[in-house]
């Protein structure tokens, strides 16, 4: 019995990432590659719902789309810095060129910023250095 109560112990929790991202198909690829690496994942295509799981049940990264219909990643971001509702690290995803954006989201404190199409793997090991920080 003491066997099972320590293993239980030693176990991490894992790290929940929310997906912020309206194209579905775009990613499944980083949704695969960071449950294989035991993240548990969440998924919204939309940006509103993602404020409210953020509000509800703070994930440990946020990894977000600029360009959505709707509430748009910038306005989500600049919300979640601005009313200081979340503090987590974000991660932006976007297929937005412009130096003006890239700047905009480093000023709202973006912890990375990933150009589409990104590397799976690149992403997931940023994500990894980010929550284990």
């Amino acid at each position: 019995m003491d066997q099972k109560n320590n293993s239980l112990a030693d176990k991490k929790p894992r790290r929940k990432v929310l997906i912020v991202d309206d194209h579905r198909n775009q990613i499944e690829g980083i949704e695969y590659g960071l449950k294989q690496n035991g993240f548990d994942v969440l998924y919204t295509n939309d940006g509103n719902k993602g404020l409210a799981i953020i509000k509800s049940s703070p994930p440990d990264l946020v990894l977000l789309d600029l360009g959505m219909p709707g509430r748009s990643g910038f306005l989500i971001l600049e919300q979640l810095r601005f009313e200081d509702i979340y503090s987590g690290p974000v991660v932006i995803v976007t297929g937005i060129d412009g130096q003006r954006h890239h700047d905009y989201s480093l000023t709202l404190g973006a912890a990375a910023i990933f150009k589409k199409p990104y590397i799976v793997e690149e992403l997931v090991a940023k994500i990894r250095e980010l929550v284990a920080a």
